[in-house]
């Protein structure tokens, strides 16, 4: 659809789509193109279905702007994102909207690349199948969500801990067949960038993304733009070291805050606490190897048992410890817990407050905030195809600028 556009609407399409409000002086101001290149160019996406537009509420004084936005089913993408176990494949229409979504169950096992390759072809027949149920000459983009490294530039997952022993994987190689741009990006950038889309904070806003899902990562809005870092290394706050921890992580090293403050890591030290004797509602039987997840902890703490209570507390303090890392790095307003255990934050908020208040520099603290995210498990799959295709309209219209 995109290559069918001129080089004018391409690049009105990207502006109207990135500008929080988009009116015609700031879709100017973004192109560079003339008023009357831009109003043509708006026209002929009217005309065509991909943009409405409507007068803004008027105010007391001046004429009402007008505001330029994405026509519903003007066009969609699909988001597909890897957790350890699951797959969850959703297509997202231009404005945001979750059209469809489902889950595909995949192997637990450590992959190597050739059982990578095969599950990632496995996903990219879901997904070619998910395209096929809509319009496919509408489908711009598709995104894929990991955990672990990526270069998304190279379109590389660099490794993935939690799947194995591999080394930068091309992943467009695996999704050849989809038929359109693939990107590929962590959890947490993906989480970024959807709060970067639903926040109400003003367009060029700075703040970071702590993410709690198997892992704990972080992302980074600086002037409102991603920050990935060299190679895509950016992030990588949960192999710090926490003083006092001796707990094994993944990655080799001990002491990492991911092993304390991660969806996996509060279940492991809950599992533990219990093998060593310590009595809770979550062992009726005192069998420490039964399956327990996020919410079974959560619905203990809230029903005051102790281990639960102490465990999700040593988890808000080590988030604490994270965020205060953040704010002396980066000194941003606002940090967002996301994941799924953004939905403990009735405890973990007081907890990751007071170690922020203790240990971030004084002058950081001014008008800082911290938000937990509402969570869905379409998040992932949502942030990571809005991505895709912001992306693929910033390529088509940096095509367009050098026809």
């Amino acid at each position: 659809m995109l290559n069918e556009l001129a080089s004018d609407e391409r690049k009105v399409l990207h502006a109207v789509s990135s500008l929080r409000i988009p009116t015609r002086l700031a879709i100017l101001q973004a192109t560079g193109l003339s008023n009357g290149r831009a109003t043509r160019a708006l026209q002929s996406m009217r005309e065509k279905g991909i943009i409405v537009s409507h007068e803004e509420t008027r105010q007391e004084k001046g004429r009402p702007s007008i505001i330029h936005e994405i026509a519903p089913g003007a066009f969609f993408a699909i988001g597909a994102a890897l957790t350890v176990g699951c797959c969850t494949i959703a297509a997202v229409s231009g404005t945001g909207e979750l059209l469809e979504s489902h889950q595909l169950t995949i192997d637990a096992r450590a992959f190597d690349e050739a059982g990578l390759r095969a599950l990632l072809e496995r996903v990219g027949n879901d997904v070619t199948e998910a395209i096929g149920r809509r319009d496919p000459t509408r489908c711009i983009a598709v995104g894929l969500s990991v955990l672990g490294r990526v270069d998304t530039d190279r379109g590389v997952w660099s490794s993935g801990l939690q799947y194995g022993p591999f080394r930068n994987f091309d992943v467009g190689s695996a999704l050849h067949n989809v038929g359109v741009p693939v990107m590929v990006e962590d959890h947490a950038r993906s989480m970024a960038f959807l709060e970067r889309r639903r926040s109400a904070a003003p367009q060029r806003q700075d703040f970071a993304v702590l993410y709690m899902g198997e892992g704990l990562g972080s992302a980074f809005v600086l002037n409102g733009e991603i920050y990935r870092g060299h190679h895509g290394v950016a992030g990588e706050i949960g192999h710090i070291a926490l003083s006092g921890n001796e707990r094994r992580c993944i990655c080799g090293d001990t002491g990492c805050l991911e092993t304390v403050a991660s969806g996996s890591g509060i279940v492991a030290t809950a599992k533990a606490r219990m093998a060593e004797g310590v009595i809770s509602i979550l062992t009726p039987r005192g069998d420490p190897s039964e399956t327990l997840t996020l919410d079974a902890i959560h619905e203990a703490a809230k029903a005051n048992d102790r281990l639960a209570r102490q465990v999700l507390q040593e988890a808000g303090e080590a988030l604490g410890e994270a965020g205060s890392i953040l704010m002396k790095m980066l000194n941003v307003p606002r940090i967002v817990v996301c994941g799924e255990g953004s939905l403990l934050a009735d405890c973990l908020r007081e907890p990751m407050t007071r170690r922020i208040r203790e240990r971030a520099p004084l002058e950081s603290q001014r008008d800082f905030q911290i938000d937990f995210a509402l969570y869905s498990p379409s998040d992932e799959p949502i942030g990571v195809a809005m991505l895709a295709i912001d992306g693929a309209m910033a390529s088509a219209a940096g095509t367009a600028e050098g026809e």
